[in-house]
């Protein structure tokens, strides 16, 4: 190696070679919604969890806003307890239908549709005109939420790999309560 050295003097120095845990990951297929490179994780991660707490913020975002439906359709308090109600028939029914669907046919495919269905959720609040709107957004809401939790919590937990489970359950755990926090207050401005 010296005499290779001494006969090129201006030759750069060759950089040892890096052991394979120094090496940034890249695109390692770890499932059927894609990739879990580094560089993608550190935006994904955001993303994915975004998407959590939307699909929690869409489900309580219309609260400040049943005394203003009460008020213009005449429904009374177990009608609201109802429509409440309504949201855990949808969250059950996106476990028992939709539970697995994501490991299946991947998470992006279930995700994009299901934003689509918390935006249709939000457009039949925005236009309701009877009670029966509201059972109907409510029930879509939970859907949305059901959906999105599971799909988002599986999606985390590939992201961050097997090593980090419990920084992933800390992450989607975080989400949730993040959205129901930050739901109420535009819906009250909304109501404004």
């Amino acid at each position: 190696v010296g005499r290779l050295a001494n006969r090129d003097p201006g030759r750069r120095r060759r950089l040892k070679p890096r052991k394979s845990a120094d090496r940034l990951p890249t695109r390692t297929s770890v499932g059927p919604s894609g990739y879990a490179g580094y560089v993608e994780n550190r935006t994904a991660i955001p993303a994915i969890a975004s998407i959590i707490t939307a699909a929690f913020m869409g489900s309580v975002i219309v609260t400040p806003l049943y005394p203003l439906y009460q008020e213009k359709f005449g429904f009374s308090e177990i009608t609201l307890t109802l429509i409440y109600a309504v949201y855990v028939v949808g969250n059950v029914l996106a476990l028992l239908v939709f539970g697995q669907i994501s490991d299946q046919i991947g998470r992006k495919r279930v995700t994009f549709p299901a934003l689509a269905l918390a935006a249709t959720s939000a457009l039949v609040f925005l236009f309701a005109n009877g009670t029966g709107w509201l059972f109907a957004g409510r029930l879509l809401i939970g859907l949305v939420v059901g959906v999105l939790s599971g799909t988002g919590t599986a999606w985390l937990a590939e992201r961050f790999g097997a090593q980090r489970q419990p920084t992933a359950t800390v992450t989607a755990a975080t989400a949730n309560p993040g959205g129901i926090a930050i739901g109420p207050p535009p819906g009250g401005l909304l109501g404004q």
